[in-house]
């Protein structure tokens, strides 16, 4: 960064709003009149519309935010971006930047919350066991540097040139990711509904042989060189498999570790999460020496003999096990769940256990070729951000040359 740039508080260049819902109950705020946006609606991108409208009267009531706004989830799944390209609300998950012409161009503004510097400090900053939450008071606290107008709108123009080439390779590799996933859902999908006359149909409460909710450790009683390894909610992947990646560890008593120890074959289901991401599910297949506990926002739940452990997760996945799950989500936009007394009454269709196995082994080979698949997309994909990470970085440090970036795009994209 140059000696020239304004260093300051967010809040000290910019007005920010903290969105709002209005009671879903008064029929009369919603319509057709304006785009309510939330936070799956925030893609990197502009935003003109969203899956929920307010009317003249929920409008009039609302935080209106005008174009050129910058969108930032704060609350959930940190840093989901978007720009406003007409007049909008959004819900209380988004604070919004309003645009400040004499202090910068919204485009800049737009990058600027992508770089690092700015997400580093959102994920500091974050409170909140459950669910990460960034306040408006913190959020106005985030720390950004900001040059003159001139050369802000030549950082834009070296950006949008250099982003554009990455986009297409992005947009690309993103659709062959889609191919590889609704390949296996179909392959999955069609294996469930032809089924035969011998399967048989029980609620989950009759073919568990025990549910366990996880151990409360707040995130002061985690880290990284404590004595057990704690399963977390981000820990079962969007996909419905386990990462082992970033598992943290916390400290617990002996009765605790036998009570919420995880054993190979067990399915691990998310009970409280976003709306979005409550109710993903995954089966626990490793074998270890320590015990692995797991989080109180995950159930444990294991199953009668003449259940296969695999086959039950390969159902949970299931278009319409996944269709009953939906219908029991409960809570608020921030944190929903799936409670036991819902749960235990979904109905799971099984055929015998030799016929299970059979179709598992099936389900296995497809999986395996997809995420093989999976693996080689989005590794391409991490680099394709990392290059957009690294062009940020040197942009807002003064450092990127339009050459420079050119030639970073050509080399990544060729």
């Amino acid at each position: 960064m140059r000696a020239d740039w304004q260093t300051g508080q967010l809040g000290d260049f910019f007005e920010i709003v903290t969105g709002g819902t209005p009671p879903k109950a008064k029929k009369e705020m919603y319509g057709s009149y304006m785009p309510l946006v939330k936070p799956p609606e925030l893609t990197g991108a502009g935003v003109q519309s969203g899956e929920d409208f307010l009317s003249e009267e929920g409008a009039a009531a609302s935080r209106i935010l005008p174009v050129g706004s910058v969108l930032v989830s704060c609350i959930g799944n940190l840093g989901k971006i978007g720009i406003s390209k007409v007049e909008l609300a959004t819900n209380q998950q988004i604070n919004s930047i309003k645009p400040n012409a004499g202090k910068a161009f919204p485009e800049f503004v737009f990058y600027l919350v992508q770089a690092p510097h700015f997400s580093d400090q959102l994920h500091r900053l974050a409170s909140g066991t459950t669910v990460s939450i960034v306040n408006k008071s913190k959020f106005k606290s985030i720390l950004v540097d900001l040059p003159s107008l001139p050369e802000q709108k030549n950082i834009v123009a070296t950006l949008d040139e250099a982003f554009e080439g990455i986009d297409t390779v992005v947009a690309n590799t993103e659709k062959n990711l889609a191919n590889a996933r609704e390949m296996f859902e179909s392959y999955l999908s069609s294996v469930f509904s032809q089924r035969g006359d011998v399967w048989v149909e029980r609620r989950l409460e009759e073919i568990a042989s025990s549910t366990q909710i996880g151990l409360v450790r707040n995130r002061k009683e985690q880290g990284d060189s404590l004595e057990y390894s704690y399963v977390k909610m981000d820990n079962i992947t969007p996909n419905n498999y386990f990462d082992s990646k970033n598992i943290v560890r916390v400290e617990a008593k002996q009765s605790e570790v036998e009570k919420y120890s995880l054993k190979k074959g067990d399915l691990l289901f998310s009970t409280r999460n976003s709306y979005e991401l409550v109710g993903k599910s995954c089966l626990y297949d490793i074998e270890k020496k320590e015990p692995v506990l797991f989080n109180n926002n995950i159930m444990r739940i294991r199953f009668v003999e003449e259940i296969s452990p695999n086959f039950a997760a390969y159902l949970f996945h299931s278009p319409k096990v996944k269709k009953q799950l939906e219908n029991m989500k409960s809570g608020t936009t921030n944190v929903s769940a799936i409670y036991y007394k819902s749960l235990k009454n979904i109905r799971l269709a099984f055929p015998s256990l030799d016929t299970q196995k059979t179709i598992c082994g099936r389900l296995d080979e497809m999986s395996a070729r997809t995420q093989e698949l999976e693996a080689i997309y989005q590794h391409k994909l991490t680099a394709l951000a990392e290059l957009k990470q690294s062009l940020l970085q040197k942009a807002f440090s003064s450092e990127l040359t339009a050459r420079e970036a050119e030639a970073a795009v050509e080399e990544a994209t060729a």
